[in-house]
């Protein structure tokens, strides 16, 4: 099945002209040929001014809304206009398609296994499981900020989401005055209350709750990173999970300031996406008032690079990507360890059940898509002591086991597949399998191994020592609904999270900023009951995203306000320092991959050691303590060196010592591995299909330099481009610049470029192969269109244009001309063309306008659909037109033909049309 992009309502830019002999007719109230758009002006004073310019240039126009605030004014409205035409509107500085966004589903995760702490008793190590919390803290430095104190209150975070259950004991119990939650909106078209002031609890998959408990979660075994923060909670998704436009969220933004919010965190956005789109300039704008936005990088790191969250394109946003946390969650279980001298002790261990939903926390009764907890396999011996014995890894015959259905098996996971250990363990009756990791997969393990759960390796092995010094083990297994979760040790904990979408943007701008932990976090959630569209079950999950990690730093954020002061006490500019803070405060983490460096099915291996690149990760993985405690800040644009036509070879940073004693710092270059990111069929390399290279740039840093107390001094960089093999396969290249002071203090500033000339290299933006049309007579429009169908159609009523293209674009038209128009003819807007007749409006979820690259994956194909209406109300007649159906290239100027890429000068024949 192709997948179609979704993301946008219609065709914006897109002008389709009818070239033919007769005559062209107009209507002024056509009918279903609007479009959405939202326009940006200079200031509030001409928003009237432009509305009604507008309407007198187009009468069937229609003002949604008008916004007079100095954030982002301008209006909402629908209109036969195309982009080209309303751009010529005097006071008129931007038009954007309005768009819907999309909501990240993070899967539930196999919830691992446990931490390995203590050494006690006689020489076997006997394991006791710590709380999740403090391990996970612990692991960014957030256990120290606890312990100073700190834990974000009089903070107020807007978080911008799915929804809500604000009456979850654990995310306060209420909403208003004295809650956790102080106020929160609905702004949602499509919820069963319109305009509610307080979300509805209808999150369905339970989004808003679980990145809610992740900022300020709290009760007796669970804490969130600022759980003395106050919530402000604006739901934008509605019923059935229907996608908010762009100027609900807009609408969202501009609330959270006018109500004080010191930090907006948002999980939510669609690949793709310009540096001047609405919400980047609002982003911007909003980081400029004092507010610090922070936003998820995106789930699509499998596509490969340039595949970045749009809300990320925001030079000042924060935009987090996510790294597998250290520790996860897991069900704690009671192993009894009793030694040959009689000696026994008891060891809490971290248990993880089958499946995705290993530690899924959920009052569902068994029989619905929930056991509630992961000791549900286990449920016939629930409460009763049961041996435990080792059968090796299971990769061969085994012998039969005097009590199959009172004795838990110990099984390795190493050694060969699951499915040949279930053939082994099958063949004896086993009942219930309890797996141990070998420490380097992922801790999961599915019904169709036999495994009824699995513990990590060091827990196995440590049940090992003693059975192998001829002890005993038995565990107890019981309902874990109500315990507290325990923390465990994640094999792959610590690698770049191989989701995690990679940038830069279509700008060539370095993006993700920072990462925080975001694969496997354990926190609140709902699950919402489709049958009653009432009972909403409260519960715990496991889930795996950048929307995990972008509420992580939100916390963050919010414990630094909570010691310094946000706006209301330093003014606005305090929120640029903060994210220049977490920004430079990244440290390196391993580059994640899908397979090991190692393995054979991986065709392009990464060296054992290598460092995930700040394509991937930003800067690295965030650390709490140097946001918050070290005296030195470092503030730098984006050392963005872009591509070798654009190339920007100076930069500078600004380093500020807020320290009692002068410091001083010294400048290391850091080289990253770079990649290719072409393959040989001209298209973008997905995940697996990325190959590292060893390509840096050449520096030349400035001397040491000492910097006074409360002083700031500026430093200049100088890059010279790397010459790579083969421009070609698209090699990217980026590192870091690291600074450190005298005083141990170790901070940097990532830099990314691409070593070829992008606009030379995507000659054809469109994939081989790409575009085909398609014809459908399916449907009745009134007109009926031969054409060079792909599908054999000879006549169609519908016509369905598929492309994949090689990188995002600012514009995607199909314009139509007289049959013997030129290419040489071509000029902007085309309406001053000889020979124009119309651009084509195309279907309402049509992605248009910001069009951001094809998924890499093969059957990731896009369209649009055209019944052929035109902009400005336009009707085509009976005859034979000219179509140019054609894309901007990076960085092309719209008025210079060539900057586009054409497909074809096709012929279209309008067999039959509408009566006017």
């Amino acid at each position: 099945m192709r997948a179609k992009h979704l993301l946008l309502a219609s065709l914006g830019g897109s002008s389709l002209s009818s070239a033919i002999p007769t005559a062209l007719t107009t209507r002024q109230t056509p009918t279903g040929s609007t479009t959405r758009w939202i326009v940006g002006v200079k200031d509030a004073s001409v928003v009237d001014i432009v509305a009604h310019a507008i309407a007198k240039a187009d009468p069937a126009s229609t003002s949604v809304e008008k916004w007079k605030d100095a954030l982002l004014p301008g209006l909402v409205l629908e209109s036969t206009l195309d982009q080209a035409s309303l751009s010529q509107v005097d006071g008129v500085q931007h038009v954007w398609k309005s768009k819907k966004f999309t909501l990240p589903t993070p899967e539930n995760q196999t919830i691992t296994d446990p931490q390995a702490l203590r050494r006690r008793q006689e020489g076997a190590p006997v394991y006791q499981a710590e709380n999740y919390s403090t391990a996970l803290h612990r692991s960014t430095g957030v256990d120290k900020l606890h312990q100073e104190g700190l834990f974000g209150k009089g903070i107020k975070i807007a978080v911008v989401d799915d929804g809500f259950d604000y009456n979850y004991d654990v995310l306060g119990g209420g909403i208003g005055p004295g809650f956790k939650f102080i106020t929160g909106y609905d702004f949602n078209p499509g919820g069963p209350e319109d305009n509610d002031p307080a979300p509805d609890v209808f999150p369905e998959v339970g989004h808003g709750t679980h990145v809610s408990g992740i900022i300020a979660g709290k009760n007796d075994w669970f804490t969130g990173v600022a759980p003395e923060a106050s919530l402000l909670a604006y739901k934008v998704f509605g019923m059935n999970h229907r996608a908010p436009d762009t100027e609900h969220i807009i609408k969202a933004w501009k609330r959270a300031y006018e109500e004080g919010a010191d930090i907006i965190s948002m999980s939510v956005g669609s690949p793709g996406a310009f540096s001047d789109s609405p919400l980047n300039i609002l982003g911007d704008r909003l980081v400029e008032a004092g507010v610090v936005v922070v936003v998820s990088a995106g789930n699509d790191g499998y596509h490969g690079p340039d595949y970045v969250n749009e809300l990320c394109s925001g030079g000042k946003t924060l935009c987090v990507a996510s790294v597998e946390a250290k520790l996860r969650a897991a069900d704690p279980v009671v192993f009894t360890f009793t030694t040959p001298s009689g000696q026994t002790s008891n060891v809490t261990i971290g248990h993880v059940g089958i499946g995705a939903g290993g530690l899924e926390r959920s009052p569902v009764e068994e029989g619905s898509y929930n056991t509630g907890n992961s000791m549900g396999t286990y449920r016939d011996i629930w409460g009763t002591p049961t041996p435990v014995i080792s059968i090796g890894d299971a990769c061969g015959p085994l012998q039969p086991v005097a009590e199959p259905l009172h004795t838990v098996l110990l099984v390795a996971q190493a050694g060969c597949g699951m499915e040949q250990k279930a053939v082994n363990l099958r063949a004896i009756n086993a009942k219930y399998v309890l797996y141990y990791s070998d420490g380097v997969e992922s801790l999961q393990v599915w019904s169709e191994s036999l495994g009824n759960g699995i513990v990590d390796k060091a827990a196995g092995e440590a049940i090992l020592a003693v059975l192998n010094a001829q002890g005993n083990v038995t565990v107890t297994f019981e309902d874990k609904t109500n315990a507290p979760v325990v923390a465990a040790v994640h094999p792959r904990g610590g690698l770049a999270s191989v989701y995690s979408s990679w940038g830069g943007t279509n700008d060539l701008y370095v993006k993700p900023d920072i990462a925080a932990p975001g694969g496997d976090i354990f926190s609140s959630t709902v699950w919402y009951n489709y049958n009653t569209f009432v009972d909403i079950p409260r519960g715990w999950a496991v889930y795996n995203g950048t929307s995990m990690a972008a509420p992580y730093v939100s916390g963050i954020a919010a414990l630094y306000l909570n010691k310094y002061g946000g706006r209301d006490k330093n003014g606005p500019g305090i929120a640029q320092k903060l994210i220049d803070r977490i920004k430079a405060s990244g440290t390196n983490v391993p580059w994640g991959m899908e397979a090991r460096h190692d393995d054979p099915r991986n065709p392009n291996p990464v060296p054992k050691d290598a460092v995930a690149p700040v394509m991937q990760v930003g800067n690295g993985l965030i650390d709490a303590h140097k946001v918050l405690n070290y005296q030195t800040t470092l503030s730098a644009d984006h050392i963005a060196l872009n591509d070798t036509n654009n190339f920007a070879p100076t930069h500078q940073i600004t380093i500020t010592n807020a320290g009692s004693e002068p410091l001083t710092y010294e400048f290391t270059h850091e080289k990253q591995l770079g990649i290719e990111g072409r393959t040989t069929a001209r298209h973008i390399a997905n995940y697996i299909e990325n190959k590292p290279i060893d390509l840096s740039p050449s520096i030349q840093l400035p001397p040491a330099i000492t910097v006074a107390p409360g002083e700031s001094k500026t430093a200049t960089i100088t890059f010279s481009p790397p010459t790579p093999t083969d421009t070609s396969k698209w090699p990217f290249y980026n590192g870091r610049v690291v600074v450190q002071a005298n005083n141990g203090e170790e901070l940097a500033v990532p830099y990314f470029g691409a070593a070829f000339d992008l606009k030379a290299e995507v000659s054809n933006i469109f994939q081989d192969g790409f575009p085909k049309a398609e014809g459908s007579s399916l449907e009745e429009t009134g007109y009926e269109f031969e054409w060079n169908f792909s599908n054999g159609v000879a006549k169609a009523t519908v016509v369905e244009v598929d492309f994949k293209t090689v990188w995002g674009t600012r514009y995607l038209r199909m314009d139509l001309f007289r049959q013997d128009w030129q290419e040489t003819a071509w000029t902007w807007p085309p309406d001053n063309s000889e020979g124009f007749v119309g651009s084509a409006v195309f279907g309402p979820d049509d992605v248009v306008v910001d069009l951001p690259r094809s998924g890499s994956w093969r059957e990731r194909v896009s369209s649009v659909t055209w019944r052929g209406q035109l902009a400005g109300g336009r009707r085509l007649t009976e005859g034979t037109y000219t179509v140019r159906f054609a894309m901007l290239r990076p960085f092309g100027d719209p008025a210079v033909a060539g900057d586009w890429s054409v497909w074809g000068t096709e012929k279209l024949v309008v067999v039959r049309a509408p009566a006017a």
